[in-house]
């Protein structure tokens, strides 16, 4: 799941979803819509509550819109305003990328991975969670 300053509300692309788990959200059913890079209009046609395992073991939960983007979005402000701190760091001696979220109710920390220009957020779903049961998705980076 890619961690993105500009996108407002976390997004995940319909095509990865196991359509039984997508219900209509407010979004969907006022008809809003999305600007793409392109500025092309991408319409929200519901939302996926997903839980997920991070790289550390915390089962997490994120509700995300849905809609026909081509990676998982995570919202920064969304994150923000669910009482996390975003932290995009790295140390000033070894350059460790110190880059994570930090969850101020649970006190729970998700390490984000650097990948080029681009931090992401490891996560496992459970099988039903995916489209197609028998696709498989890799991690990209190194």
């Amino acid at each position: 799941i890619s961690a993105d300053s500009g996108a407002g509300d976390p997004v995940f692309p319909r095509r990865m979803i196991n359509k039984k788990k997508v219900k209509p959200s407010a979004g969907s059913k006022r008809g809003l819509h999305y600007a793409s890079a392109t500025n092309h209009r991408i319409p929200n046609v519901g939302e996926v509550d997903l839980a997920f395992e991070t790289p550390e073991g915390h089962q997490e939960n994120i509700v995300f819109q849905v809609a026909d983007v081509n990676k998982p979005l995570m919202s920064i402000s969304d994150r923000v305003d669910h009482r996390c701190r975003v932290v995009f760091d790295q140390d000033d001696d070894t350059g460790e990328d110190l880059t994570h979220i930090y969850n101020k109710a649970t006190k729970k920390r998700m390490k984000l991975r650097r990948v080029g220009k681009v931090w992401v957020l490891d996560a496992t779903v459970t099988k039903d969670f995916i489209a197609d049961s028998s696709a498989s998705f890799s991690r990209p980076g190194p």
